[in-house]
């Protein structure tokens, strides 16, 4: 009986990391690129700007070639009806880094938004805007 228990958890598990590996892989194919911009050399700088139409979400990455330690900044833009916001912010993280980016209002009509990535040593540096539809 043991045994059965033990199988009957297993298949419980299994079934809950294929749900969540495909949750998760649906939400990033959701991802739209709006903007990507590369640069290599030391301390290369890369730097994207873009426009979104209704953005749900909106998203920097950074990746890196050697990975490795890089900044990034960011800031957005956004508009709906007669009113507009603006955020921006800055961090510091290995590479590859994916994040969210906090948006002044909910459900606006439009952002512009920019971001930036910096190497720490020498390499190939890409930033990707990214947008949930």
């Amino acid at each position: 009986m043991n045994r059965v228990r033990q199988l009957a958890v297993l298949l419980l598990v299994a079934g809950a990391a294929a749900t969540l590996v495909e949750t998760v892989g649906a939400t990033q194919s959701a991802l739209r690129v709006i903007a990507r911009k590369s640069a290599s050399g030391d301390s290369a700088i890369a730097i994207a700007g873009g426009q979104a139409r209704k953005p749900t979400a909106l998203y920097l990455r950074v990746l890196a070639r050697p990975n490795q330690r890089v900044n990034a900044n960011w800031t957005l833009v956004c508009s709906k009806g007669l009113g507009a916001g603006s955020k921006s912010g800055s961090f510091s993280s290995g590479t590859p880094v994916t994040r969210r980016l906090r948006m002044p209002m909910t459900r606006p009509s439009g952002c512009v938004v920019s971001g930036s990535g910096r190497l720490r040593r020498s390499g190939r540096v890409t930033v990707l805007l990214l947008k949930q539809p």
